[in-house]
């Protein structure tokens, strides 16, 4: 009894003495720096590190990990217009608002989810009612465009 006792103790100190350490690494130095417009975190001392490409694809060991954000800015093509289409999901009518520029020159172009041109036309007045009762359900992107066909916005409308 007294070597089940003590063999259960023994067992029990080993199972809840073992904690997750994640993100953790042992090194001989490191250290990190902030400045206004960078930051900048090192190790010394990780015995195996390594960088693999292919494709589109990175894989990288070790403690520090490359982190690669892009963003894209679009140009302000026209300062001060605002595009606005409601409600989305949209089950008979679209309603289409632009605030802040004239008129002249804006279509419209909706286009199913495989790409098929669905409908086509000039903006001509303001708000913009374009029916989609007879239209499936599924998933339809409108692009705005000016003319010359300069795309203003895309939009992804969801029709019930």
């Amino acid at each position: 009894m007294k070597k089940f006792f003590f063999l259960q103790v023994v067992v029990s100190i080993i199972l809840f003495s073992n904690t997750c350490n994640s993100q953790e690494v042992v090194s001989s130095a490191g250290g990190s720096w902030s400045g206004t417009n960078i930051q900048l975190s090192w190790t010394v001392g990780e015995s195996v590190i390594e960088t693999f490409s292919g494709g589109t694809n990175i894989l990288t060991q070790g403690f520090h990990q490359s982190k690669l954000i892009v963003t894209a800015i679009e140009p302000l093509l026209y300062p001060g217009l605002t595009l606005t289409v409601f409600p989305n999901p949209v089950s008979s009518k679209l309603i289409l608002e632009v605030t802040g520029h004239d008129l002249s020159g804006l279509s419209f172009s909706l286009f199913d989810f495989q790409g098929k041109l669905v409908r086509s036309q000039p903006l001509d007045a303001l708000p913009g009612l374009i029916d989609m009762e007879s239209y499936v359900s599924g998933t339809y992107l409108l692009k705005l465009f000016r003319e010359g066909h300069e795309t203003l916005k895309t939009f992804k409308i969801v029709k019930n």
